[in-house]
């Protein structure tokens, strides 16, 4: 069983935070390690109708994982 490392999340608290990225996986890497502020997840606006219905029905999200 592999041991997944602990990693701290950046917050990003500005737009001007995120940079502009060459590949998907460039933008995967960056997501893996940084996450939006609580006040700039207020400032997104509804795009994809289907993904907002399905968040709009997330009430909380549970990270389960092995700790030794």
């Amino acid at each position: 069983m592999a041991i997944l490392a602990k990693q701290t999340m950046k917050t990003i608290h500005q737009w001007s935070e995120i940079p502009d990225f060459e590949t998907p996986e460039e933008e995967a890497t960056f997501w893996d390690t940084h996450s939006l502020s609580p006040q700039l997840w207020n400032q997104v606006r509804p795009g994809d109708p289907e993904l907002d219905e399905f968040l709009s029905e997330i009430q909380s999200i549970t990270v389960v994982g092995a700790e030794e």
